[in-house]
């Protein structure tokens, strides 16, 4: 559970119409429909995990919940004409109280690494 605590240096994003793709730098990468309907997911060095992903008020948000009632919550938000990506991350289940983290990515391009999410 600690490399969800760490911020990534960089974070490709790639969506279709009804899918969502996110690969971090140290070479994790997800794929999920976003639906809104729980997916089972085997993660190497996590174990089996229930994810999910929707789109809400313009946001992806995704939803992974762990073993051990570990749940990870995220926000993929970019402003209208914002070059920046905000990353909002609820953890809970890992401790006494629950953890929020806030990352801020630059975006290198609309079409390469670190391309934000904005629904298609």
């Amino acid at each position: 559970m600690e490399s969800l605590r760490r911020s990534e240096d960089t974070l490709a994003i790639a969506l279709t119409d009804n899918t969502v793709s996110l690969r971090m730098a140290e070479g994790a990468e997800l794929e999920l429909p976003t639906d809104g309907r729980k997916h089972k997911l085997a993660l190497e060095r996590l174990g089996d995990v229930t994810a999910r992903a929707r789109w809400h008020d313009g946001a992806l948000e995704l939803r992974r919940d762990f073993a051990g009632g570990i749940r990870v919550e995220e926000t993929f938000e970019r402003g209208p004409g914002s070059p920046r990506l905000m990353v909002l991350t609820k953890i809970s289940g890992s401790g006494p109280r629950d953890m929020e983290l806030r990352r801020v990515y630059d975006l290198a391009s609309e079409t390469g690494p670190a391309a934000a999410p904005q629904r298609p």
